[in-house]
Parts: C-alpha cells; structure tokens; sequence
C-alpha cells in the first residue's frame, strides 16, 4: 500500500552524483523521491508527478535554475522550490527571494540539514526569511527592488492599503518565522482563516509573496521587527 505520508521531493540537476547522492541522503527520511529525465522538459515532470518539494540546482546548464524555479513556483503554487547553490551569495539569495523559493542551500550542506530544510517548507515555512533578516546588506537590496513608483516611491504609504491591527500581528508572526498551523494555534483561530488573512495582506500590500510582504510592511513602517 502506498504510503501517502511521504513527502514527495523532486531534485532537477544535470550531474547524475549529485541527485544520487541527495537520493541516497534522503533514502531512510520518510521521502519518496520521484525519478527526473534530464533529457525531458522539467516543467512537464513537475507537472506529471506534482512533487510537494523541488530541489533545484542553480547552476543548470541547459536552463537558468533562478528562472525555472520562478517557473515552477508561479505554476505550481503548491510544490516549494528550494534552491541549491555550489555558493549562494546576498546577490544570489536576492535573485532567490525574487523567485519566491523558500529556501536556498549549499550544495555541500549536511544531509542533516537538507532534510530539516525539506520538513520545514513542507509545513509551509521559509528559512529563506531569515537569510534576510540575518544579512542587512541582503535587506538593502530587498528593499531598494521595491523603490520604484509601482511599488513603494518616496512616500511608500501612498502605494499600500492600510492594514488591520490583526493583519499586523499575524505579519510580525511571520516575519518572526512562524507557519500558518503555529500563527493559527498561537492566536486560537482556524489554519483556514490565517491563510485568508495572508491572501488579503498580499493583496493590500502589492506582494508578490510573504518575504516581500514583510520587507514591504517594514518599509511603510506598518510592522516593527
């Protein structure tokens, strides 16, 4: 019988040790990993398999891994894409942010810490946030993306909708690092209704995703971290 429990992880890279070596790092983790054809389209075998993870090599020869991966995520709204980078940088962590991965990893890290970093975008959290809120030089670029008029202009007030003071608290949580499930349980509402709170928040403060939502809410100071 199937064992439906399992994550199901997609690596998309062009060195064949590498994905055995992640298949074999995942192998007693409860993952299920699904087989890729280098040969074939990947966006069609994301399609064909819905994996709930992507890892995806940055450094693909054949495509550019940064816009694969903002590919994957605007199409598949459901599966996460974590990033893997021989040496990821603030100007690579910066392109990551902008593809709306949830992650981004050294190629060389532990097993260890591919699996926790898998689990946790699984639960639908963003270790990606705290590479922003752990690098200033990272935030600066951040923000100065979201400068033009379209977004923040001089007077960043007059480009968002004013949020509620429950929309605040659940963004702060959030810049804070929490899920939805542990947002819901520490204010004692419904996972449902903090996600419809999500939705609105994006909507009214023009983002494309909750990082940007947190560097825009800190930029029109609607939030204090």
């Amino acid at each position: 019988m199937e064992d439906n429990s399992k994550i199901r992880v997609m690596v998309i890279d062009e060195q064949p040790f590498f994905r055995a070596g992640v298949a074999q790092a995942l192998s007693d983790n409860n993952f299920e990993i699904l087989p890729t054809d280098t040969r074939k389209d990947p966006l069609e075998q994301v399609e064909s398999k819905m994996p709930d993870v992507v890892l995806l090599g940055s450094d693909l020869i054949a495509y550019s891994g940064l816009d694969l991966g903002r590919r994957i995520v605007r199409t598949f709204p459901n599966t996460k894409v974590i990033i893997l980078s021989p040496n990821p940088n603030d100007t690579e962590l910066f392109e990551c942010i902008r593809t709306a991965a949830v992650a981004c990893l050294k190629k060389s890290s532990t097993a260890e810490e591919l699996v926790e970093t898998i689990r946790r975008a699984n639960r639908g959290e963003y270790p990606i946030n705290e590479s922003l809120m752990s690098s200033p030089n990272l935030a600066k670029q951040v923000l100065a993306q979201f400068q033009d008029v379209s977004m923040l202009g001089k007077d960043a007030s007059n480009f968002v909708t004013p949020l509620t003071n429950r929309e605040k608290q659940i963004l702060t949580l959030i810049a804070n690092g929490n899920t939805n499930k542990q947002i819901a349980n520490n204010l004692e509402i419904s996972e449902q209704t903090i996600k419809n709170h999500v939705s609105a928040i994006l909507r009214k403060l023009n983002a494309n995703d909750r990082a940007h939502a947190v560097v825009v809410a800190i930029r029109c100071g609607l939030i204090n971290i």
